[in-house]
């Protein structure tokens, strides 16, 4: 399975596929406290990060859409006004989680490398297709090309069960730190392969 860059057409069904496959993550649960928040607020907020992404980063799926891996580029910054945008779209829908989400945004930002590095925002699989290579192809080309520019790649993750995933593809455990009032986070760093 190769992965592709998508087309402006494909946002839409990508961001229902994340709003699936990530329907159950603790970050997002942490953001959307109430189902009706997240059913309300998470495709949304996918749409206008795939389209940052898009134009700005680095954004990998399939010929299928079965899943999307978002990364930034180590020059970019992102936009602020996406960001204030992004954070406008999580008050209208949790209200309450919004002093917790910039607290932890703070936190998040505090275990990040000095160094430069290709960032791994996100990656998805529909959950109808997980376990078939989904994930691996489309963060694959992204850690060749760390490879190959000597550069490290960097996630943050809640999942306890992606841990291995990652440490497979030779992501090191660099911190844990919990979130306000939220789950444990596993900061990770892949440190270019070189060879041999």
């Amino acid at each position: 399975m190769d992965a592709i860059e998508p087309k402006a057409g494909d946002i839409e069904p990508l961001s229902k596929v994340l709003t699936r496959a990530f329907a159950h993550d603790p970050y997002h649960r942490w953001l959307f406290r109430e189902d009706r928040a997240w059913r309300g607020g998470s495709q949304k907020i996918w749409s206008r990060v795939l389209r940052a992404t898009l134009r700005d980063g680095r954004l990998l799926t399939t010929s299928e859409l079965a899943g999307a891996a978002l990364w930034v580029e180590p020059s970019t910054t992102p936009r602020i006004l996406d960001t204030l945008a992004a954070l406008a779209i999580l008050a209208r829908h949790s209200t309450k989680r919004l002093p917790a989400l910039l607290r932890g945004l703070a936190l998040q930002e505090s275990h990040k490398p000095e160094q430069p590095y290709w960032y791994l925002f996100a990656v998805g699989t529909d959950p109808d297709r997980e376990g078939r290579g989904v994930a691996t192809s489309v963060i694959r080309p992204i850690l060749d090309l760390c490879d190959q520019q000597g550069l490290p790649a960097y996630l943050e993750t809640c999942t306890p069960a992606n841990v291995p995933f990652y440490e497979r593809r030779g992501f090191e455990v660099r911190s844990k730190f919990d979130l306000p009032d939220g789950p444990l986070t596993w900061g990770m760093l892949r440190p270019p392969l070189t060879a041999a």
